[in-house]
Order: C-alpha cells, then sequence, then structure tokens
C-alpha cells in the first residue's frame, strides 16, 4: 500500500476554502409527512414536531410534505429526493400511507406510532414501514424495529389567544373511528 499524502493535502485545501465538506458534514435530506387537518391533535403534535426537528443542528435537513394522497406524497417525495421519510402516521389520518411501501428500498421509513404501547410493540410488524417511533421513554421491547423515544415536549405558544367567551371541550380525537367508546364514556 502506497501513501499518498498530496491527495490527502488537496482534499483538505478544497475543504478549507469551503468547496468540499467532509463526509460527516453533510447533510442528509430527510422528509417529514403529514396529513392536512389543522383542527387535529395528530396534525398539531406532528407539525410541532417537525418545527423541533428542522431547528435542530444535525446533519438532518428536513423538508415538510403535507399529503392526503399517494399521489401527492409522489410529488413531495420526487422534489426533496429524501434518503429518509418520516410519517406522521395515524391509521384516522394516513391510512394510504400503509397500505404499501411508497419509497422504494433505498429510502429509509419509519412512523410514528402515536398509540404505541408495551402489549404490542413485542410482536407488532411494523411494515410497509422500516421501524416505529414509540414516543414513550419508558417502552421495553425486545423487537428492533419499534423504536422509543422521549416524549416531544414543545415550548409555550408565544400568543396566548383571547378568552372565547363559550366554554368549549375540545375532543382530542374522540369522533375518529375507533374512539366511540371513549367519547361515550368522557360524555
Amino acid at each position: 500500500m502506497r501513501l499518498r499524502p498530496q491527495r490527502y493535502i488537496d482534499r483538505f485545501r478544497r475543504w478549507a476554502s469551503g468547496s468540499e465538506q467532509p463526509r460527516a458534514e453533510r447533510s442528509i435530506d430527510c422528509l417529514f409527512v403529514n396529513h392536512s387537518g389543522e383542527r387535529c391533535g395528530v396534525y398539531q403534535f406532528g407539525r410541532r414536531l417537525f418545527d423541533a426537528l428542522a431547528t435542530m443542528v444535525t446533519p438532518l435537513t428536513w423538508h415538510y410534505c403535507e399529503s392526503g394522497s399517494r399521489e401527492e406524497f409522489a410529488a413531495c417525495l420526487s422534489s426533496a429526493r429524501p434518503r429518509l421519510v418520516l410519517f406522521n402516521h395515524h391509521p384516522a389520518t394516513l391510512a394510504w400511507a400503509a397500505e404499501d411501501r411508497l419509497c422504494g428500498d433505498a429510502v429509509a421509513t419509519y412512523a410514528i406510532w402515536h398509540e404505541g404501547h408495551e402489549a404490542g410493540a413485542h410482536s407488532i410488524d411494523p411494515a410497509p414501514f422500516d421501524f416505529l417511533i414509540c414516543a414513550d421513554p419508558t417502552l421495553v421491547t425486545e423487537n428492533p424495529r419499534v423504536i422509543s423515544a422521549p416524549r416531544f415536549i414543545p415550548d409555550a405558544p408565544a400568543d396566548v389567544r383571547a378568552e372565547n367567551p363559550v366554554f368549549t371541550v375540545g375532543s382530542f380525537g374522540f369522533a375518529t373511528g375507533g374512539r366511540a367508546s371513549t367519547g361515550s364514556a368522557v360524555s
């Protein structure tokens, strides 16, 4: 093996002049996919999570996509050309995203598992996603495709809305499928 120090010196000079980034500092394009429904807790969680991810200093560059169909997602995918896609997935909001693999094998796919629990984590198959992320740091599982993550707590909003003169209780998603018994129990 012959060392070529000039090659490394030239590469360092290119990096120092800004024409080449070292491998560790290269950006990885990532796509965050949310549904479009602002009056929804799943949407709000996803939007706030994306805002937090986008402001973190990491080698990941986040792009945001609101998508209501496979076709809208395909357009976002082709414009962002990501190496990683994170779906803010809930069966009531992004059901189409779980029908089959949408990104090809070259793109890692993750989905937020909003209603994850330890009993299901052991045996769940995240397909068509590569991994499921459960925002529960206490989750213990031997399933290598389920990732336990810290709970995301957004900063308090800067502007507080004026108090509504009519007392209103939100449903927090009780109106979506599978929640009828919860809504009945609350009322």
